[in-house]
């Protein structure tokens, strides 16, 4: 730098001393002159350390509005990500309610059937209709495979003789009588038979399928076997031959099946209750009506009372338990009676599921009864 001063300041002189008169040059000229030009190099230099500092704070400005738009830029595209994984979580959770929606409501809706099916099943055991109920039963073995209530349901129902050996029980009217003739056909294959003197014998429904029966009486010594035809309108039970010709037994007036019987007596009709009852409350509680006036409901708990026939004509009876004194509504057909939840008061409806109370119900907990 000094070398290059010196060259200067040599030249400046020269330059002087060319142009101008020659004059000597005071040492305080020569001092002045380099201190102007010591302070114009460091002007200069400021100047460019200026430039030099204004360029490195452009430069950091620039990489650090680079950094930043990169940051920026992550930012953007992690909260994007954030955004499609939320929305994909929310698909996902959604699409999953929906499924769980889905089978909720095919569940209750085969719960539904399930139900329908065990009632219409248990009906036709009441009825006796032993293909119906086992249909039922079967329809409801196909909604859940190993249902004890159904399964258990199938074997009573194996346990019944055709429908059409249950439609003709009871009394029968010898149309070809000269005085009072008839026959009692009974369930457990004994008849009674009353001419002019009280006879007996057996009955046997050989082939429901083609409505046939083989009758055997006897009477003072005497006995007549033949095979019978029930006619398909119910009316009619063929005798046998008699003058020729064989005729019918036929249902005395306003008597019809046992098992469809609606005009009992008082005392039948109050009797109707008698035997085990479901009821379609979320328990399933069974409810059993002895002969004695007993009354005793078991679900989880266990209740005794009394129940009480009010007015036979109008099916109406009363039942106490769980310290709640209820009516009681039977009806028309006799196989549904109607009351109230002794706790809530609400209407429940119950099936009868057996004529005999001492007989022995499976627990429906390992059902799919609601």
């Amino acid at each position: 730098m000094e070398t290059s001063i010196v060259k200067l300041v040599a030249c400046m002189l020269l330059t002087i001393l060319f142009f101008s008169p020659v004059k000597a040059v005071t040492n305080a000229e020569i001092e002045a002159l380099e201190k102007q030009l010591e302070q114009q190099e460091s002007e200069e230099k400021k100047h460019l350390q200026e430039l030099q500092a204004e360029d490195e704070r452009k430069r950091e400005v620039e990489n650090q509005r680079i950094k930043n738009s990169k940051k920026e830029k992550r930012l953007a595209e992690k909260e994007k990500q954030q955004q499609e994984e939320k929305r994909r979580e929310e698909a996902s959770r959604f699409a999953e309610q929906e499924q769980l929606r889905k089978q909720k409501q095919e569940q209750e809706e085969e719960k539904k059937k399930y139900v329908l099916y065990i009632a219409e099943a248990e009906q036709a055991l009441v009825a006796k209709d032993k293909e119906l109920a086992i249909k039922k039963y079967n329809e409801a073995v196909k909604l859940y495979p190993g249902d004890i209530v159904a399964t258990l349901g199938i074997e009573t129902a194996k346990k019944l003789k055709h429908k059409l050996c249950y439609e003709v029980l009871g009394k029968w009217n010898w149309s070809k009588a000269v005085g009072r003739e008839y026959i009692v056909l009974h369930d457990n294959g004994v008849l009674e038979y009353q001419a002019h003197m009280k006879g007996s014998g057996h009955w046997e429904c050989i082939s429901p399928e083609t409505r046939t029966i083989k009758i055997n009486l006897s009477m003072a010594g005497f006995s007549n076997e033949w095979l019978s035809t029930y006619s398909e309108d119910g009316k009619c039970l063929l005798g046998p031959k008699a003058w020729g010709e064989r005729s019918c037994y036929y249902r005395p007036v306003n008597e019809s099946s046992r098992t469809n019987k609606l005009d009992a007596e008082p005392n039948d009709i109050c009797s109707k209750i008698i035997g085990v009852w479901r009821w379609d409350d979320m328990a399933r509680t069974i409810t059993r009506f002895y002969v004695d006036g007993k009354v005793v409901s078991k679900n989880i708990l266990k209740s005794e009372g009394k129940w009480e026939c009010i007015n036979a004509q109008n099916r109406t009876f009363t039942m106490s338990t769980w310290n709640n004194k209820r009516d009681v509504k039977m009806s028309i057909s006799m196989d549904e009676i109607e009351s109230t939840n002794a706790l809530f008061g609400t209407k429940i409806v119950a099936r009868k599921i057996s004529s005999n109370p001492e007989e022995n119900i499976k627990s429906a907990k390992s059902s799919h009864l609601p």
